[in-house]
């Protein structure tokens, strides 16, 4: 069974850890764990842009837990740790920001993961409605933060873009287009997660 390691990137996403980690389970049924402390993303920041360098989040959660013990970064109810490694094991690191994330080729990014990697991050910035000039929808936004948490999630085990467009492993390179495709996998990319 897998296991998803949440940290927040900021403290304000540190709020949607808990409702992210059960809508997880309740998905996949995927053991989800909040690391007990958070990382601050300013190191990423790129004042050229007013954004934050998903990659440089990325590579910085590779180096610094990809190889860690486990029982150093999160810990499942009192005194319940794990010792293997998050790269040679069903475990996956899933940073989580409020921070508006992009890459050098693109305007902005939801999310990025390591094709096969042990982290992935995704950002709740553009996932919300008001982000849109539009009134708040919380269920909508736990509607696109689930799917992005399991587009990128599905990443870390290998799965590449699906043609798919109803797939959480389609494309979203627009919020319409996140909102088109579903909160699972299809046939095919839930045989090989």
């Amino acid at each position: 069974m897998l296991t998803v390691e949440l940290m927040a990137l900021g403290q304000p996403a540190a709020a949607w850890l808990p409702g992210l980690a059960e809508a997880l389970r309740h998905a996949l049924g995927w053991r989800c764990v909040l690391a007990p402390d958070a990382l601050d993303p300013g190191f990423a920041y790129l004042p050229a842009r007013g954004q934050f360098s998903s990659s440089a989040i990325l590579q910085h959660l590779e180096e610094r837990y990809a190889l860690a013990p486990a029982s150093s970064l999160c810990q499942d109810g009192p005194g319940a740790t794990q010792v293997e490694t998050l790269r040679h094991s069903g475990r996956a690191l899933l940073g989580v920001t409020d921070v508006d994330l992009a890459l050098p080729i693109f305007t902005f990014v939801f999310g990025e993961a390591i094709d096969g990697g042990a982290c992935a991050v995704i950002s709740g910035h553009r996932l919300r409605q008001e982000f849109y000039g539009l009134p708040a929808d919380p269920a909508l936004f736990d509607q696109r933060l689930l799917k992005m948490a399991l587009h990128e999630v599905g990443h870390t085990r290998g799965l590449r873009h699906c043609a798919s467009w109803e797939c959480v492993m389609a494309t979203s390179y627009s919020i319409e287009r996140l909102d088109l495709k579903s909160a699972v996998f299809c046939p095919s990319c839930a045989s090989r997660i």
